[in-house]
């Protein structure tokens, strides 16, 4: 059984290159444009990993991962951080409960590395 990633990121185009590139490398992938839409997909599915956008329409993406992380059945669930602003990563607390960060736009061989290390 593929591994599932639920990718969280409001630039269509992003997503739909990083959902091509995930699927090509033998994950099932689910997206989400918000976080509104993204606690939706949450509700009927518990995905293996989730790529989360910190920069969202509707909510943060740190709020996202506070919230599921407080969670049982997502606690465990690896959450990946993704943004174009290298500043915003260099302002995030370690306490913060994510637990990576990658910049956009990144590298599909950083980004299969860093799966790799969550997923096996």
């Amino acid at each position: 059984m593929n591994k599932k990633i639920l990718i969280v990121d409001d630039e269509n185009d992003i997503a739909e290159l990083m959902n091509i590139r995930l699927s090509s490398m033998g994950y099932d992938v689910i997206s989400a444009e918000n976080g509104t839409d993204a606690f939706a997909l949450l509700e009927k599915t518990v995905p293996d990993l989730l790529l989360l956008d910190l920069t969202l329409p509707d909510m943060d993406g740190l709020e996202i991962a506070r919230k599921l992380k407080s969670q049982e059945k997502f606690s465990k669930m690896p959450i990946i951080l993704f943004t174009a602003s290298p500043d915003r990563v260099k302002n995030i607390s370690k306490d913060e409960p994510i637990d990576d960060c990658i910049l956009k736009p990144f590298d599909p061989k950083e980004l299969a590395a860093k799966l790799t290390k969550f997923l096996g």
